[in-house]
């Protein structure tokens, strides 16, 4: 008898045709099929790559256009469906469902950096909120994805313990 698959939920915002959105749905292509269900929820369903979404892959749709409207919505999908690992890539993404990791009882929270926080904190309506984001919030996450050593040099500065970061 097969053990029974884990869910992996990737969270995008939208299918935007930015970088980070075009990683999500590679790494989606990628999942061991044979070991894990890949599930994509995504708060606004609207986007040139909407299409480009693997056709193994269960698309959830919140239809919340801001990530305030949808945190509720998906705290409460997260703890109906219990994955194993919830992915996100974008900071305005990553920081409330890492405010919320708690509530999500024995899902390991996974998050993908796909700038450098300097910049994301100085474009932020509120930079000191952003920064204290990253050094109060980021240390839940289970793993913090870097895309560089420069990138890991920042995050390590912004008191992110250095065995969470990986690149």
């Amino acid at each position: 008898m097969s053990p029974t698959k884990q869910v992996i939920a990737f969270v995008l915002p939208n299918f935007s045709g930015g970088g980070a959105q075009r990683v999500t749905l590679n790494l989606l292509r990628l999942v061991d099929v044979e070991r894990f269900i890949p599930l994509l929820i995504v708060l606004q369903p609207e986007g040139p790559l909407a299409e480009a979404v693997p056709e193994h892959v269960q698309v959830i749709r919140l239809n919340r256009r801001r990530m305030r409207q949808a945190i509720l919505p998906l705290l409460r999908l997260i703890r109906k469906i219990k994955p194993a690992i919830v992915f996100s890539t974008f900071n305005h993404v990553n920081v409330p469902i890492l405010f919320f990791k708690s509530w999500m009882r024995g899902t390991q929270v996974v998050v993908r950096e796909a700038n450098m926080p300097s910049a994301n904190v100085v474009r932020m309506p509120m930079p000191w909120l952003a920064r204290l984001g990253y050094i109060r919030l980021y240390p839940r996450a289970d793993t913090v994805i870097a895309t560089s050593e420069a990138m890991v040099s920042e995050l390590i500065a912004f008191k992110i313990p250095g065995n969470l970061v990986v690149k």
